[in-house]
């Protein structure tokens, strides 16, 4: 028997692992509670849990397990507030002997559930002293965790922080002060991250600057409490050195640094640490002869940015240690140099101001003509030492003033002349620079030489030389024509001849000897000729001229095809055509251009065609060619009529026949063979006829022709009815009727028009009358029907009985 507890035991079971998750039970309706159910919390792992409190007989009307729905292992756990005899059917939990209530478990796993340990140790209970949570066996990483006493009060809410200012990035610890043992904790941090913690004792960071409220909820099974802190947190962001300004001077002093900030106040040091202030804002130095680095930093309150190094450096006033004027001949660009004690060379074309023309040790001067004087200083950043003159000397230049150059025919010397400027001499020599004198003086004679040689005349006035100067030396070998193309053509124009020569250039002309000449070179192109003319060619090299050479130019007139003689046949085989040319021999083609000649001559005769072929035909004399003629082989296929359509009509007139055929036009004839053709075309009209007649039609395709059909135009005369013989007869009953016809078949009605034929032959017997009526009979031969005549049956009754024939009618 259980005994009643006047107290309500909530369990929380807590996990961490990811996020927290629980579920809460109150109880059943035996503890005197309106709530028996388990509240639901979220959950992310473990996939689920059960709060189960008490059993069959525990008097509450709630005695089994309620899931929560999540999603991942593990697969279940419980929080069991029954004993051993509490009837539930759960066998994954061991029980223990405890008081009121006997024991109660948070268990996670089960025999299945691939945990080392897959039970709880049993606990002493008190109302209950304390309780266990268990996560699994040996290797889940979590260890049992205790609470020593189960609070009967809401809490307090109440919290502190490891600091209330703090800088952009900083943290700050937040510790949980709240009394009665909350152990569900909801904090929201405006601006932190994270901005809201379910742990005890969180840890914020914040990243943008502010004042910002911090609020908790703390909660035991009691109930809970809010505490919430305004502007509680200040965040100030860290400044930044903005910017810096260096500064220099020359030599030893006093350098004035700067900077500025993104917020706060600049301080500077000389040390990239530590150290002490040397000034705020704008930092003079004080005297310094190095280059020395200092450091800024910029501090709002309690945030200070990194230091940045700023130099201040120190410059030596540099001087112009050495310099090296510089000589040319003539007009140009000459080279002058300087060296500086520290710093760069700049110079100048001026003693003072002006713009710098170059910088460096070496300096080209620009083409100059006469001795100029130069300037040379030496700068270290800001530092420049006075100038110094540097001397440009440009000394004249002895020229070649002439030169006269020499040639001959074949091997031998040859004497060149050249004179020069005033003092100075005349050196020789067979290269352009270099090499040794060969003769000195206004005249040089060669060696013997074979070929055209250059030789070079050089002037010298002391150490100015000129240029060397060439002079051709001439020695032409007596050319010869070695080959020479002559040219054709067809009709009027220009042809290009063609020559080569051992040497020299070579000359074309009109006539053997003498005269002028037309051009020169290897091609020589000729004015337009209509008839063959020669030309003669010779070879110049230097004043040795060899004989001319004849070169004819050929014109060729074109031929024409005169005449062409298209055939043609029926049927497959061979066809002979034939052609005329003005001149030269025809050629036969099977295409327009290109292709293999087939045959030649006037005659030429196919190959077994059996589809209508062009040919084609040229004429060529020599080398030229008329164009290709097309020529017709023509294949024509015998026809045949396919349908004929024969007409009738009634009496005198005209019939329109119809015939089609498989190829060619069709003709009319009224004769089987020979005559006229009377019409053509697919339809004929024949004249007015007033008998049947035949006509005949044929079919020609090119020069073949289909034997011919007949074609019938019947002509039917319109019968008349040539006599009626009507009847009559006493009182009612059938009568017979006659009449006769010129033709054709008799047709009896009961109408004058349209209406159904009621017999047919020379005589009708009436149906059953019984008073005068009147019939109509007609004649058809064949479509041809003649006009209905009426024919009249009288039937009378009379007091004496008396029967008689009157009028007409029947």
């Amino acid at each position: 028997m259980k005994k009643t507890i006047q107290f309500f035991i909530i369990v929380f079971v807590t996990f961490i692992f990811g996020n927290a998750s629980y579920a809460q039970y109150n109880g059943g309706a035996g503890r005197g509670s309106v709530y028996d159910a388990i509240s639901q919390t979220s959950c992310s792992i473990p996939a689920h849990f059960y709060a189960y409190f008490g059993g069959s007989e525990d008097n509450a009307t709630f005695d089994l397990l309620m899931n929560t729905s999540c999603s991942a292992p593990p697969p279940s756990f419980f929080a069991y507030f029954g004993g051993s005899n509490d009837g539930a059917a759960t066998d994954q939990l061991s029980a223990t002997i405890c008081g009121t209530p006997p024991s109660f478990f948070a268990y996670m796993g089960g025999i299945n559930d691939s945990a080392a340990k897959d039970q709880l140790d049993a606990a002493t209970c008190g109302i209950p002293p304390s309780f266990y949570a268990y996560f699994g066996g040996s290797g889940d990483g979590f260890a049992r965790d205790e609470i020593g006493s189960c609070p009967v009060t809401p809490p307090e809410a109440d919290f502190t922080a490891s600091a209330t200012a703090t800088c952009v990035g900083g943290s700050v610890d937040f510790t949980d002060t709240s009394t009665n043992i909350p152990f569900v904790w909801s904090w929201t941090f405006a601006g932190g991250t994270p901005a809201t913690a379910t742990t005890q004792n969180p840890t914020v960071v914040y990243n943008t600057p502010g004042t910002y409220a911090v609020s908790l909820i703390a909660t035991n099974y009691n109930g809970g409490d809010t505490e919430t802190k305004t502007s509680y947190i200040t965040v100030t962001a860290v400044p930044t050195v903005a910017t810096t300004t260096p500064g220099s001077r020359c030599d030893a002093g006093s350098v004035q640094l700067a900077a500025t900030a993104s917020a706060g106040v600049l301080r500077w040091y000389n040390v990239a640490t530590g150290g002490s202030i040397l000034g705020t804002c704008f930092f003079p130095t004080g005297i310094i002869s190095t280059t020395t680095t200092f450091y800024v930093e910029a501090a709002s309150g309690s945030c200070v940015s990194a230091r940045t190094a700023v130099i201040a450096t120190i410059n030596t006033t540099p001087t112009v240690a050495t310099t090296t004027p510089g000589a040319r001949c003539g007009t140009g660009s000459v080279t002058l140099g300087a060296t500086a004690s520290a710093g760069t060379l700049s110079w100048f074309d001026v003693a003072t101001g002006g713009t710098a023309l170059a910088t460096g040790t070496s300096f080209a001067t620009p083409s100059i003509s006469t001795n100029t004087t130069y300037y040379v200083q030496a700068a270290n950043g800001s530092c420049i030492s006075a100038r110094t003159a540097v001397l440009a000397t440009v000394n004249t230049v002895p020229t070649v003033a002439t030169t006269t150059p020499g040639s001959r025919c074949d091997t031998g010397s040859v004497t060149l002349g050249a004179t020069a400027s005033s003092g100075a001499t005349l050196n020789w020599y067979n290269v352009a620079s270099g090499g040794s004198v060969l003769g000195t003086g206004e005249s040089f004679v060669t060696p013997s030489i074979s070929a055209n040689t250059t030789y070079y005349v050089e002037a010298t006035n002391g150490t100015c030389t000129s240029t060397r100067t060439a002079v051709l030396a001439t020695a032409s070998p007596t050319p010869a024509i070695t080959s020479t193309t002559p040219a054709s053509r067809c009709d009027m124009g220009t042809l290009t001849l063609n020559a080569t020569s051992s040497a020299g250039t070579l000359n074309w002309y009109n006539v053997p000897t003498g005269g002028t000449s037309l051009a020169t070179g290897t091609n020589f192109l000729t004015p337009s000729l209509s008839a063959t003319t020669t030309y003669y060619v010779d070879a110049t090299n230097g004043s040795c001229v060899s004989a001319r050479t004849p070169v004819i130019a050929t014109v060729t007139v074109t031929p024409s095809v005169t005449s062409t003689t298209p055939a043609g046949r029926c049927g497959a085989g061979s066809v002979t055509l034939g052609a005329t040319a003005s001149a030269g021999t025809l050629n036969w083609y099977g295409i327009a251009v290109g292709g293999t000649v087939l045959g030649t001559g006037t005659g030429f005769a196919t190959g077994n065609i059996s589809v209508t072929t062009t040919y084609y035909v040229e004429a060529v004399n020599g080398s030229c060619a008329s164009p290709r003629t097309p020529v017709t082989a023509t294949i024509s296929v015998m026809p045949t009529i396919l349908t004929s359509t024969p007409a009738t009509r009634c009496d005198t007139g005209t019939l329109t026949l119809s015939a089609t055929a498989s190829a060619g036009t069709l003709n009319w004839f009224d004769v089987a063979t020979g005559g006229t053709s009377l019409g053509s075309g697919n339809n004929f009209v024949t004249p007015s006829i007033s008998t049947t007649t035949t006509y005949y039609v044929q079919s020609t395709s090119g020069s073949c022709v289909s034997p011919r059909t007949a074609v019938t135009a019947t002509v039917n005369l319109t019968p008349t009815i040539t006599g009626t013989t009507p009847a009559s007869r006493c009182d009612a009953g059938s009568v017979t009727l006659s009449a006769t016809a010129s033709s054709g078949t008799l047709n009896w009605y009961n109408v004058s028009s349209g209406g159904t034929s009621l017999g047919s032959g020379n005589t009708f017997i009436t149906g059953t009358i019984a008073t005068t009526t009147t019939y109509y009979v007609e004649s058809s031969n064949g479509s041809c029907v003649s006009s209905r005549v009426a024919g009249h049956r009288n039937c009378e009754y009379h007091t004496y009985n008396y029967c008689h024939h009157t009028g007409n009618a029947l």
